[in-house]
């Protein structure tokens, strides 16, 4: 018996060079591609250096995407890492196929249907080369047992193969498992019937592993720039609910063991205020696809889709309906929803749902890390503003104003801080900083910082000890972030102040509309850069009716037009007439 081989090379990539090892596991699974009718077929070898399987060789069935790339040799639950270790067929049936995935949850990735699963080692001569491994769906086995006479073949296919690798090993050639294994192609169909057209014929295979990775391509750019999780309900809409043909989706997540929905599409609010808040103990599709880890598809007019009792909105139950787990970081974490506008003629095809299960995982994926982010992001912005002055000092001879925005839309919390802080003798200081990046580490060391100044502030000392003291405490923190820093010590009844600052930028002065004053004051490295630098102060008059403002560099729009441009074009604002419109000043 002769058999042709075609290699289905990476799609822009060559197409790699065929083995006799290749080759013999390719014949193999040929073999029982044309006697089996199963769902995928894999050849595994053992890895380099490790306890597990990869796949080196599997056909490229409409589900071949979905064979298991890597598969631990310690977990005696797989029926391949079984087969191998003891070297005996192992046949799991899809209910315990199903119990495995409760277990993993991220096996249903793999398994996103009812498959049973046939493993049988590669052993001549007392060595184990590997396995083969057969996959059926339960509408190709009809729900019973894989039948004997599929068992019998695939053993005698199997010792065929060992005593092929037997040979090839004896020659010097590796059973180790390639990084990625090959997929082949089936044989081609047959010619297409008189009458018919070969556009019509090949339409009629269904879609490929082509159509598949262009999919999922899609899917993985536009998740790859989500930061909200609005972005990520925008992908699931665009590349799930669109391509499929769904007139609604509902995302949820479970949290403190409750369904959240994070996100919708085409359903009522009535649908889904149902569902949020549902406790995974109550059991209904959504609840029990999470809990379960299986896909559940209910046709139409079937009442056990709809999630409670009966409302108003929710078209009775007259829709078909697909209930989905997410999957991430091999959790089932929550659910997917997506609702039909018409009965289907037939059930969803086996490709088709495990191609849905596929993307929902990287759609699973996202929502956490989106979510996750949303949450530090969250809990730093608390953290910032209960560390920021909840008021400002009221004195009858000044006005004290501030404004706390991020520079750009959806940037990340930080360590810029200000505060008005009341001193002795009926003075003022007005302090900004800024520590350096964008996260919680960086809003924690401004609380560090914004407590030390208040703290030296309070004892009375001058601005350019503060700096001093700050910039050893930095040090001592033991922090690798440092920060820009600018004091101002103002007393009212003589309009003298002192400005120090630590590697921040100078205050604007306006003493009238269009006019701005220049400062002189020596800027001092940042803190916490290590050098026990000695500040410097310089006193400056204000008369009645200045304004003066402190602000961090996240105004002054630098990539754009420069430091020097965004500075001018800040003081020009700053001066102009308007803004005294704001500020009570007479």
């Amino acid at each position: 018996m002769s058999t042709e081989i075609e290699a289905s090379p990476t799609p822009g990539g060559p197409e790699r060079p065929q083995s006799p090892r290749d080759v013999a596991l390719a014949s193999a699974l040929l073999e029982l591609k044309d006697r089996l009718a199963a769902t995928t077929y894999a050849a595994y070898l053992p890895v380099h250096g490790r306890p597990a399987l990869r796949g080196a060789v599997a056909v490229d069935t409409p589900c071949g995407f979905t064979v298991p790339s890597e598969l631990s040799l310690e977990d005696m639950r797989q029926p391949t890492a079984r087969a191998y270790r003891t070297g005996e067929l192992i046949v799991a049936e899809a209910d315990e196929v199903r119990e495995l995935i409760r277990q993993v949850p991220e096996l249903f990735l793999h398994s996103p249907f009812p498959m049973a699963v046939a493993s049988v080692p590669l052993v001549e001569a007392g060595r184990t080369f590997g396995c083969l491994s057969v996959r059926w769906s339960r509408t190709q086995t009809r729900g019973t047992p894989v039948a004997p006479d599929d068992l019998r073949l695939l053993q005698t296919v199997a010792e065929k193969l060992a005593g092929q690798l037997h040979h090839l090993a004896e020659a010097g050639l590796s059973m180790e498992a390639p990084t990625v294994p090959i997929f082949i192609a089936p044989a081609p169909m047959p010619l297409p019937d008189a009458g018919s057209t070969p556009a019509a014929d090949q339409l009629g295979r269904g879609v490929t592993g082509t159509t598949f990775l262009y999919q999922l391509r899609r899917l993985s750019t536009q998740l790859a720039g989500a930061v909200q999780i609005r972005d990520v309900l925008t992908a699931a809409q665009d590349q799930v609910m669109a391509p499929f043909g769904a007139s609604a989706l509902m995302l949820c997540l479970v949290q403190e063991g409750r369904l959240r929905v994070v996100g919708s599409s085409g359903f009522s609010r009535d649908e889904v205020g149902h569902v949020e808040g549902t406790p995974l103990s109550r059991s209904t599709p959504e609840t029990d696809t999470v809990t379960l880890v299986e896909a559940r598809l209910h046709q139409s007019g079937d009442a056990s889709a709809r999630t409670s009792e009966p409302r108003a909105n929710d078209n009775q139950g007259n829709q078909p309906r697909a209930y989905m787990p997410l999957i991430a970081n091999g959790r089932s974490i929550g659910c997917c929803i997506l609702e039909f506008p018409a009965p289907w003629h037939c059930s969803p095809a086996d490709e088709e749902i495990a191609l849905t299960a596929l993307m929902l995982g990287q759609i699973g994926q996202a929502l956490e890390r989106v979510y996750a982010q949303e949450v530090e992001h969250a809990f730093a912005r608390t953290m910032q503003e209960s560390l920021l002055p909840p008021s400002l000092p009221l004195t009858p001879e000044t006005v004290v104003t501030s404004r706390y925005l991020p520079a750009t839309e959806g940037a990340a919390v930080g360590g810029d801080w200000y505060d008005a802080i009341p001193l002795p003798d009926d003075r003022i200081g007005l302090v900004i900083g800024d520590v350096e990046g964008h996260s919680p580490q960086a809003a924690g060391v401004m609380g560090h910082l914004r407590s030390a100044v208040l703290a030296y502030a309070t004892e009375g000392h001058e601005p350019a000890t503060i700096l001093e003291r700050t910039d050893r405490l930095l040090r001592i923190l033991g922090t690798s972030r440092f920060a820009t820093c600018c004091c101002l010590w103002l007393d009212p009844a003589t309009g003298v102040a002192k400005v120090a600052t630590a590697g921040h930028p100078l205050p604007l002065v306006s003493p009238a509309p269009g006019e701005l004053t220049a400062l002189d004051v020596p800027v001092g490295p940042p803190l916490g850069l290590g050098d026990d630098h000695h500040y410097e102060q310089q006193e400056i008059t204000l008369g009645p009716g200045t304004i003066t403002a402190l602000f961090t560099d996240g105004l002054l729009d630098t990539r754009a037009l420069g430091p020097d441009d965004a500075l001018t074009r800040l003081g020009t604002v700053f001066s102009c007439d308007q803004v005294r419109r704001y500020l009570p000043i007479r």
